[in-house]
């Protein structure tokens, strides 16, 4: 189960965001994903929707990097960040065709 629409309203108000549709279904009928990747098997999570805030207000992620949300990430230190510094009222996981705003990428440690 995935998150009740208080909880993505919750999202979208800790974010200063609003969520297109496809993103808001996609959040209420999932509870994150963890798996390995074909071919390399690479392993990916996205943290489950009734996380995103806590997992972001943990070691003061939102403090030092305001305009981004860690939704995911590797399985070990590395993050899978959506950044809003390009437009800060769009989710950029839209699937539609007039998706805005940046791709989300992935931050390893140096």
């Amino acid at each position: 189960m995935g998150a009740s629409e208080d909880q993505i309203s919750n999202i979208e108000q800790h974010f200063e965001v609003t969520l297109p549709e496809d993103c808001r279904q996609f959040l209420s009928t999932s509870d994150g994903m963890s798996e390995s990747l074909p071919p390399a098997g690479n392993f990916l999570a996205f943290a489950s929707p009734t996380r995103l805030v806590a997992n972001n207000s943990a070691g003061s992620l939102q403090e030092r990097f305001p305009a981004a949300a860690a939704v995911g990430g590797d399985g070990s230190r590395g993050l899978l960040v959506y950044d809003f510094r390009q437009d800060r009222r769009r989710w950029p996981c839209s699937t539609s065709p007039q998706r805005t705003g940046p791709t989300p990428s992935v931050r390893h440690p140096r």
